[in-house]
């Protein structure tokens, strides 16, 4: 499902707060329900930050990392969250072409 989310995400869609609903009513299943919600909270903040969000973000979950000062769940979930905004990074500039606010 987190798959289906970057793909529709990435395309040229002219109505985002659909596509956030739309990815919103998907059914999740089991397991990758954290993925999910990662996907679902970057597309929103991406959206709502611009595509400046992405290394930002980045670099505050590197510093974090860098830290070592969390616990092994902590540093699994902020491995899980860096990979899908390094996905976003790479096809968000395409995605963002046209859209002057992002």
């Amino acid at each position: 499902a987190s798959d289906v989310y970057k793909r529709q995400y990435q395309r040229r869609v002219r109505d985002k707060a659909s596509l956030v609903k739309a990815a919103e009513g998907l059914e999740v299943p089991s397991g990758l329900d954290f993925s999910s919600k990662v996907y679902l909270k970057t597309m929103k903040s991406i959206d709502e930050k611009g595509k400046e969000f992405l290394s930002k973000e980045t670099d505050r979950l590197t510093r974090i990392l860098q830290t070592g000062s969390v616990s092994a769940e902590q540093l699994d979930n902020m491995k899980i969250r860096l990979n899908i905004l390094k996905q976003f990074q790479s096809g968000t500039n395409k995605y963002n072409d046209d859209d002057d606010d992002h």
